[in-house]
C-alpha cells in the first residue's frame, strides 16, 4: 500500500516540480584558467584594465546644426565629422550608429517583439500598435566627403556603414558630412528615453531628446 501511494503521490506532483527536483546543479569549475575569466594583459591593457603604454583611443569631433519643428515633430539635422584613426589598424570602412532606426517598423526590436494577447487590451497598447509604423528612424539624405562628393553607404538596422574612397591609414584623418532627419516619438507612447509629449492644460509640447543624432560607433582594442 505504501509503494501505491508513493506512486500515486508522484504522479500527482506538476512536471513543474518534477523537473525542479531533477535539474542539474550548474557545475562550478574551481580551476578556471585565468584567461578565461580576464583577458590576458598586453601592451594596450593591463591584466586589470588599464591603459597599457601602447594604449590608444578614436577621436571623432562633430559640427552640428539642428532645428526642431514642433509642429510636425521633425527633427532636421547636419553635421561635420572629423574622425581621427589613432589605431595600429588600417579602416577601409566607418561605421555610425543610428540609434533612432529602432523606431523603424521594420527594425529588429519590433520585429522581434512578443505578440501581445488579444484578449485583454488597454486603450495605450491599442495605440502603440497602431502607432508603431508612425514613420520613425533615420533619412539619411546624403553622405558627403570635404570635396562634398558622395560617400556609398549601407544601412543595417542601428548601424550604417560608410565605405571610404581610400583605406584610413593609422595616424591619418577624414572629414565627411551627414545629412538627417526623423520624426520623433511620442515618448509617454513608446516609454523611450527620447521623444515628445503634449500638455493639455497649456496646450504645449516638451521634446526631450537622448541619442538624436548619427554617431561614430566604438572602435576599440577590445
Amino acid at each position: 500500500m505504501g509503494r501505491i501511494f508513493a506512486t500515486l503521490f508522484l504522479l500527482m506532483l506538476p512536471t513543474g516540480a518534477l523537473m525542479a527536483q531533477t535539474a542539474p546543479t550548474p557545475f562550478d569549475d574551481k580551476f578556471h584558467q585565468l584567461d578565461q575569466i580576464l583577458p590576458a594583459p598586453n601592451d594596450y591593457r593591463t591584466a586589470s584594465g588599464a591603459p597599457g603604454p601602447r594604449y590608444w583611443q578614436q577621436r571623432a569631433d562633430y559640427n552640428i546644426a539642428v532645428e526642431i519643428n514642433e509642429r510636425s515633430h521633425v527633427l532636421s539635422g547636419s553635421e561635420d565629422i572629423t574622425y581621427t584613426n589613432n589605431s595600429p589598424d588600417t579602416l577601409p570602412y566607418l561605421w555610425v550608429q543610428l540609434d533612432q532606426n529602432r523606431f523603424r517598423a521594420d527594425s529588429l526590436s519590433n520585429l522581434s517583439s512578443q505578440p501581445r494577447s488579444t484578449e485583454k487590451l488597454s486603450y495605450g497598447s491599442v495605440r502603440l500598435e497602431l502607432e508603431r509604423d508612425f514613420g520613425g528612424g533615420h533619412n539619411i539624405h546624403f553622405v558627403k566627403d570635404a570635396a562634398g562628393d558622395d560617400l556609398p553607404f549601407t544601412i543595417v538596422d542601428t548601424l550604417m556603414r560608410i565605405d571610404l574612397p581610400r583605406p584610413l591609414a593609422p595616424g591619418q584623418r577624414v572629414q565627411f558630412s551627414i545629412d538627417w532627419d526623423y520624426i520623433i516619438a511620442e515618448g509617454k507612447l513608446f516609454r523611450a528615453r527620447s521623444g515628445w509629449e503634449h500638455f493639455e492644460e497649456d496646450d504645449n509640447d516638451i521634446h526631450a531628446i537622448a541619442q538624436w543624432f548619427p554617431r561614430m560607433a566604438a572602435y576599440t582594442d577590445a
